[in-house]
């Protein structure tokens, strides 16, 4: 292979294949095709010293070198070719770097979040959601208020990518972005993350949105938002399903992933199933959402205690109990005061004297 063979001999023969590269695009595709085959330790140890030449177009060469490699070797060396003065040479460190994919790269990655050229930012950004470390959620969420629309879109997909729960908020509020590929990136992201909080806003953009991306091949912002929200429900729907199962297994075994990953974008459909016929599938239920203790599930238990129905007051001021939440305070002594139904008192009054138990204990300690 002709580069693997010159990376071998000395730098001074690279420079002059640089130098017939710029005249000769035929050479730079043959070269550039090359490079996919460089596996050889010199082959990498050779790029590594270019990325410290002094002219810029062998740095460059050495980074897109090592990018296409992808040899964890040049790890440290990338890391500090993303301080380099070239933009390219930085563009190209990152990209080698998210092959590479060491989670040591992210914080570096961050900072060039900041970087003055929107084109690093936006490689970064791609990069970090490549990684897919939870420590750079907080600053990705902050990119979606970045100056450059491009940055925006990228941020939103990248957070679609680690799917940190906390994103999702602030992707709700990029719906309303004023770029049209923004609010097109969030929809989309959202649709894939499932959570139920973003179907008021997804179904604004459905009605009202008439923006596009786009020329040859647009996209619609109220499409994409009618397909977000139809993925949302199609989840809600075979949540509901799942855990109105006759098969007892297979609803206790929903209900404990629901336990286990905590996740709160199932909350609100759980409410409705609050409303099953089936007494065990309405106990599950009140369980699961007290379990996921989310500060939404407990509100969402609270309103329950207005539930026309006794079952469901009865079981969500049983689940408010274990919480010990003293929100729930105030609704819980309207119903152990004058809830019609003699059962939901009893468990309403269970359920204050457990509350405040626990906020006796939390006072003395």
């Amino acid at each position: 292979m002709i580069v693997e063979a010159l990376l071998k001999i000395d730098t001074p023969a690279i420079k002059q294949l640089i130098a017939v590269m710029h005249d000769d695009p035929e050479i730079r595709g043959c070269v550039e095709y090359d490079l996919y085959g460089v596996r050889d330790a010199r082959a990498t140890n050779s790029l590594i010293i270019m990325l410290h030449d002094p002219e810029k177009d062998v740095r460059i060469f050495a980074a897109s070198a090592l990018r296409k490699i992808g040899d964890a070797r040049a790890f440290e060396p990338l890391i500090a070719a993303l301080n380099d003065t070239s933009m390219a040479v930085r563009f190209y460190a990152m990209d080698a770097l998210g092959k590479i994919g060491n989670v040591r790269a992210v914080e570096p990655l961050i900072a060039l979040l900041c970087d003055p050229d929107p084109n690093v930012r936006r490689e970064a950004i791609e990069v970090l959601g490549r990684i897919g470390d939870t420590r750079a959620v907080r600053p990705l969420i902050a990119a979606l208020r970045d100056p450059d629309a491009k940055v925006r879109r990228k941020a939103a997909y990248a957070l679609g990518e680690i799917g940190d729960p906390s994103a999702v908020e602030p992707l709700i509020a990029a719906l309303r972005d004023p770029d049209a590929g923004v609010r097109i990136a969030a929809a989309n992201v959202l649709g894939d993350i499932r959570d139920v909080r973003a179907l008021p806003e997804l179904e604004r953009l459905s009605l009202e949105d008439k923006g596009s991306v786009g020329d040859w091949w647009s996209e619609n912002v109220a499409d994409i938002a009618r397909k977000a929200i139809a993925s949302i429900r199609e989840s809600t729907e075979l949540l509901i399903a799942t855990l109105c199962n006759p098969d007892e297994d297979i609803r206790e075994h929903m209900a404990n992933a629901i336990e286990q990953v905590k996740d709160v974008s199932p909350v609100e459909p759980l409410i409705d199933a609050l409303r099953n016929p089936d007494e065990n599938v309405r106990k599950r239920t009140a369980e699961v959402l007290g379990k996921i203790g989310d500060a939404h599930a407990i509100e969402l238990l609270i309103a329950a205690l207005s539930d026309p129905n006794a079952s469901i007051r009865w079981s969500a001021a049983g689940v408010l109990g274990n919480i010990g939440d003293p929100r729930a305070l105030p609704e819980l002594e309207r119903l152990a005061r004058g809830d019609p139904n003699e059962s939901v008192a009893t468990v309403a009054r269970e359920a204050i004297a457990q509350i405040r138990a626990r906020m006796a204990q939390t006072n003395q300690t």
